[in-house]
């Protein structure tokens, strides 16, 4: 941290409303100067430092979840690449807080909601959340697994939406434009048809074997959690607290680890570990990336080196401070077993 300045200006002061509101959680204004740490997940130069700074950025989720913080919006603007000769641990980061909350804390907006998150990366279960109006149906809380998920769909992105060579692929492939329609309902029956598949979509030679094994393994791991948050979630099972999925985070995390860590070592024994990009031609098929044009659909991030096309649209955070469940997560139990098994 470079600097920070905090002018003591909270909602409540500003707005001139009760801290003992129901519902109200008050925050106070600050800023916060930090120096940047490195490039975007996309702007990976070789497979090795792009399956390092994933592998990386996931153990960095799981250090958060540990400390009781879940992060809730996973996105390609939100991957960053580590530092170069950067030790393990280091090679990836996750950055932008903003959608986080704390396991622990009472009214937390814990609930899955489908306003949180970048809409190309929202889980299945965050994207099906505007069901929950309906009678009966209890959505399970936003939890770990939907971050997971939205790693998923963001190496999905890459290995998709590119040739492999920072050139995005014009027209980009029909799913991906599925799943950043507005309609939660559309993007949601897109990503679960796309899961459900027995084989993935055509990629890039340039990713190879590798990548297609890793997100097979991804794919399988995720569907199996999905369908059975689909199956409690019909059969009204009370909702879990965050805190008592914290049993089973670990060994899931460990497996999705295990995945990169195998893809890894995998890339390492190759002949020719991916040279960077300056050294290969780009294919006649392929547009170049170009930064973006200015426009209010970046929301709160703009940046001159997020390439034209790349997903960026966020959900309105509207009324931001009212939960959309009660606040009695904490106390809603089932068991741990029948909610996401093995």
């Amino acid at each position: 941290m470079i600097d920070h300045w905090e002018p003591k200006m909270s909602i409540s002061s500003l707005r001139g409303i009760d801290c003992n509101t129901p519902n109200f959680r008050d925050r106070s204004f600050s800023r916060v100067l930090l120096e940047r740490y490195g490039k975007r997940i996309h702007q990976f130069d070789n497979k090795k430092q792009l399956l390092s700074a994933f592998r990386d950025a996931i153990a960095g989720h799981r250090n958060l979840w540990n400390k009781g913080i879940l992060h809730r919006d996973i996105s390609i603007n939100n991957i960053l690449i580590g530092k170069e000769n950067a030790p393990v641990g280091s090679r990836g980061v996750v950055i932008d807080l903003d959608m986080a909350i704390l396991l622990n804390r009472e009214g937390s907006l814990a609930g899955v909601d489908f306003r949180t998150g970048t809409r190309i990366f929202q889980s299945v279960m965050v994207l099906r959340s505007q069901m929950k109006q309906k009678p009966g149906i209890i959505f399970p809380t936003h939890d770990y697994l939907d971050d997971l998920e939205s790693c998923f769909y963001v190496l999905c992105w890459i290995c998709f939406a590119y040739d492999g060579l920072r050139l995005l692929i014009d027209p980009q492939p029909s799913f991906l434009c599925l799943w950043e329609k507005l309609n939660p309902e559309i993007a949601s029956n897109s990503k679960f048809t796309f899961l459900h598949e027995f084989a993935l979509p055509e990629m890039s030679s340039w990713f190879g074997e590798t990548f297609e094994t890793l997100l097979q393994s991804f794919q399988t791991f995720l569907v199996a959690k999905i369908n059975r948050k689909t199956r409690m979630m019909h059969q009204k099972v009370p909702r879990l607290s965050l805190e008592e999925l914290k049993a089973d985070a670990t060994k899931h995390y460990a497996i999705v680890l295990g995945f990169f860590d195998d893809a890894i070592k995998e890339v390492e024994a190759l002949p020719d570990a991916s040279p960077p990009f300056a050294t290969r031609l780009p294919p006649a098929t392929a547009s170049p990336a170009t930064p973006p044009r200015a426009s209010a659909s970046l929301g709160k991030r703009r940046s001159d080196d997020v390439p034209e096309g790349s997903p960026s649209i966020k959900k309105p955070r509207t009324n931001p401070h009212a939960p959309r469940f009660p606040s009695n997560l904490l106390t809603e139990t089932s068991s741990m077993d029948d909610f996401y098994g093995d």
